[in-house]
């Protein structure tokens, strides 16, 4: 995922690092009274899914990505849900 993005430097250095940030982020989240979902997103799905939208690869693509994934998910779990 670094090697890809345009902001690379914003991203942490290793997986332990994001795991840990990551970790603290949902916490607080949760403290506050959001409901966050953990899943894995593939680099490079996450590449092409940029390019077809015609940004690039940063944060806000990266935030938008994980939006789109979820409202899929939300809507096939929907789906035929009368």
């Amino acid at each position: 995922m670094k090697a890809l993005s345009v902001d690379a430097e914003t991203l942490d250095d290793d997986y332990e690092s994001w795991k840990k940030n990551a970790n603290s982020l949902i916490a607080s989240l949760k403290e506050n009274g959001v409901v966050a979902q953990k899943f894995s997103v593939n680099a490079e799905k996450l590449l092409a899914w940029c390019q077809e939208q015609g940004r690039p690869l940063n944060g806000k693509a990266r935030s938008a990505y994980a939006v789109h994934i979820l409202q899929q998910r939300h809507e096939k779990s929907t789906r035929g849900k009368t």
